[in-house]
């Protein structure tokens, strides 16, 4: 959900390293030719407090089709009704409009400022936290 991209190769190296500790969900995002346009999968899954973090990776050539919007609903309807989630959340940087609008598309709400909480481009800066619970279905 943040500003800067990230390739395939490294995002799939660091769910390789975290494999062993957690149980991964994640949808790759392909157009017709079956080419990778884009990432979007759960972090922090908390088994005992039934909630999960939302993010995703999308090329930038691909924005403006609603292909993130659509992936980002299946995988909300995957945590609320097969995985019996109960909180899902996402942070974004201020500047990351397209995610503030995407959050807000899928039935989230802003809960507030995480202050100076995230080191980008070697300088701290505050992100948003967005959620939904299952009674916001």
């Amino acid at each position: 959900m943040f500003a800067h991209a990230i390739t395939t190769d490294a995002w799939r190296n660091s769910l390789d390293h975290y494999q062993e500790f957690v149980i991964i969900v994640a949808l790759d995002l392909k157009i017709e030719d079956e080419k990778l346009i884009g990432t979007i999968y759960f972090l922090n899954l908390d088994d005992r407090n039934k909630s999960a973090e939302l993010s995703y990776v999308l090329n930038k050539k691909f924005e403006g089709h609603g292909y993130a919007t659509e992936a980002a609903i299946k995988l909300r309807d995957i945590f609320f009704n097969e995985l019996e989630g109960e909180r899902l959340y996402a942070r974004h940087t201020f500047d990351n409009l397209k995610s503030m609008n995407l959050m807000a598309r899928i039935g989230m709400k802003i809960e507030g400022t995480l202050r100076k909480s995230y080191c980008f481009h070697g300088r701290q800066v505050d992100l948003a936290i967005w959620s939904m619970t299952r009674d916001d279905l």
